[in-house]
């Protein structure tokens, strides 16, 4: 999945809201996607666990335990490099989700600040001021002047 841009073009608003819900899917949809590889993964895992932990008991000897007791068996079990591999597929499988899931989070945040900048649109935020005739040039002129001054000032 590509990644989103969260930033909001407050010129485009109207694109940016057409985007969101596309958007919102896609990454809901994966967040679901990545949740069933994670529980697949961890299935995965407590298979593997139980194979071995079935082929230590049958023959510790190869395995070359010094004595055969719980916690003796499920060190071997945990020391395992497929067990090691699968706990680790479980591991990346979380992380994507928790990933996914903060996009989605962003995703809302997004939708809160299109809103808030939709009522801001609605309420003239964005407008240029608007004046008479002479009293907009004057307005134009001493604006020019103070930042004239502050060059010359070194601000």
């Amino acid at each position: 999945m590509k990644p989103f841009r969260i930033e909001i073009d407050k010129h485009r608003l109207d694109e940016e809201w057409v985007e969101q819900p596309v958007l919102y899917h896609q990454h809901a949809v994966a967040v679901v996607e990545a949740r069933a590889v994670w529980e697949q993964a961890k299935a995965r895992l407590e298979v593997i666990k139980a194979e071995f932990d079935i082929e230590i008991r049958r023959d510790p000897e190869a395995y070359e335990l010094p004595k055969v007791t719980e916690t003796i068996i499920a060190s071997a079990v945990t020391s395992q490099k497929l067990v090691k591999d699968a706990v680790a597929a479980v591991i990346k499988a979380r992380e994507e989700v928790g990933i996914l899931e903060a996009a989605v989070s962003a995703l809302e945040h997004r939708k809160k600040a299109l809103e808030k900048l939709v009522e801001l649109s609605t309420r003239d935020y964005y407008s240029e001021p608007k004046a008479k005739g002479e009293v907009m040039e004057e307005v134009e002129k001493r604006s020019i002047r103070r930042k004239g001054r502050r060059k010359k000032n070194g601000d």
